[in-house]
């Protein structure tokens, strides 16, 4: 039976998803996936991946790229798997340790598509557990394999890896900017960085969109494990040493508490929790590979705005609103919509450290001054249960934003009036303490040695 003749409404009947087969045809990558009814009627796809013309074509026997291409099959098989949840997970046995990384991939970085499609995040039964093959440990050293200055700086066309880009210049050797897709402001990202663009081209099988268009279960995958292992297989093959992404320590704040025992967090896989464990399955499966780190991880969103504000240059090339960003757009959009999260919380941070005009020129209107983005303001600084389901800063660091951001307005709308009384009655006034540790470099960190000073005095300067 082909894919086309099965009917939408029985994929919430299958009980089997199998990861099939990786496979590779010059710089071609199919991997290959299935669901499987009670019948025993299947309903295959097939998810490719090009990578940039700049690199060789992998040799899919060659043991690092063999393991990594491995684990991009589990990486990218949660945007099938959700799909037709609950199933059995059927694939090759992994060792106890890369089980439990999968699992936390499966659950953790599908907790917000759990709640917000109210699934029971214990559905998922786990990858089969088998013999430890791994070719490395768990305590292995990585840091040494990033100390030639090499590395792919990640691009996702926001504020953070252009920072990013200036934090690590001084002692890098080879760089060159690295996206799966692309679009118009990321390719301004890359072009402001002055840097070589590399960019795999990732093409879902159509007949998962078919699917969510019928009603299949849908929503945010952990898509940054994904662009991970894929990165680092692009910077093994170009002889990279290094994968150097953009995430700081807002990331690691949970989006909501815990829910059906697990924790929320919209960014979960930006977080330092998955580049941990993300390390440690490299160390363990792939110890020759290139060393995935954030260069931001010990800094705020306020404190990586205090230093991007300084680059006009980069002003113009940068877009936040995820709108430019998706999959599939029904209509070309505008750089910023305002009246997203998203928007309203990188203005916020914008409009705490520029002066209006600037804030005006960058931004082409003042989306906090709106009434109706009053709920968004008010969740952005926790007066509500939750944060946005987006990738926005912590509770504490818009609290600060908007203090500063009142300083400096005169006659405020009623709403802004109400979210600054009711913040005063209900979690007090940021001190000046609480702010001045929001400009420090603070937390743990998985920085290699070779890279982590210069890192650090560009962002404490």
């Amino acid at each position: 039976m082909t894919k086309t003749e099965i009917a939408p409404e029985r994929v919430n009947a299958q009980p089997r998803f199998v990861f099939r087969d990786v496979t590779c045809e010059g710089r071609k990558i199919r991997m290959s996936y299935r669901f499987v009814d009670r019948d025993d009627v299947a309903l295959d796809f097939v998810e490719e991946i090009i990578l940039p013309e700049m690199l060789p074509a992998p040799n899919p026997e060659e043991g690092t790229t063999k393991a990594l291409l491995q684990g991009m099959l589990f990486a990218f098989g949660v945007s099938y798997y959700k799909a037709c949840i609950p199933c059995e997970i059927v694939a090759e046995t992994v060792s106890p340790a890369d089980a439990q990384f999968w699992a936390s991939i499966y659950t953790q970085g599908l907790a917000e598509f759990y709640f917000r499609n109210d699934i029971d995040p214990g559905t998922f039964t786990g990858f089969p557990i088998g013999d430890d093959r791994s070719t490395g440990s768990e305590g292995a050293a990585l840091d040494g394999i990033a100390q030639d200055g090499s590395a792919l700086l990640l691009v996702g066309g926001g504020k953070d890896s252009l920072t990013a880009k200036e934090a690590v210049s001084g002692c890098a050797t080879k760089m060159a900017a690295f996206s799966m897709n692309t679009a118009e402001f990321i390719e301004r990202s890359a072009e402001s960085m002055g840097l070589d663009h590399l960019v795999a081209k990732r093409s879902l099988d159509a007949e998962l969109f078919r699917l969510n268009d019928a009603g299949a279960p849908n929503g945010h995958v952990p898509i940054s494990a994904c662009i991970a292992f894929l990165s680092v297989l692009c910077a093994h093959l170009g002889g990279y040493r290094a994968v150097i992404a953009a995430n700081e320590s807002s990331a690691n704040e949970p989006t909501m508490p815990l829910w059906n025992g697990v924790e929320v967090n919209h960014q979960w896989s930006k977080g330092l929790d998955f580049e941990r464990a993300f390390r440690a399955w490299c160390s363990r499966n792939a110890p020759e590979s290139p060393v995935y780190f954030s260069a931001l991880r010990q800094a705020s969103e306020m404190l990586i705005v205090k230093k991007f504000c300084r680059h006009y240059e980069h002003h113009q090339h940068f877009a936040s609103c995820n709108g430019n960003f998706k999959i599939r757009k029904d209509s070309p959009l505008a750089r910023w919509c305002g009246r997203c999260p998203k928007c309203v919380f990188v203005q916020l941070l914008f409009a705490a450290e520029l002066p209006p005009a600037e804030v005006r020129s960058i931004f082409a209107g003042d989306f906090l001054q709106q009434p109706a983005n009053a709920p968004i303001l008010r969740s952005l600084v926790g007066l509500t249960s939750q944060k946005p389901f987006e990738c926005v800063g912590t509770i504490v660091e818009c609290r600060a934003a908007f203090r500063l951001y009142m300083q400096d307005v005169s006659n405020p709308p009623a709403h802004l009036v109400e979210i600054e009384r009711d913040l005063s009655a209900t979690a007090g006034e940021i001190d000046d303490d609480q702010l001045n540790a929001l400009y420090t470099l603070e937390g743990e960190h998985l920085i290699p040695e070779f890279w982590k000073s210069t890192i650090d005095e560009y962002l404490r300067t």
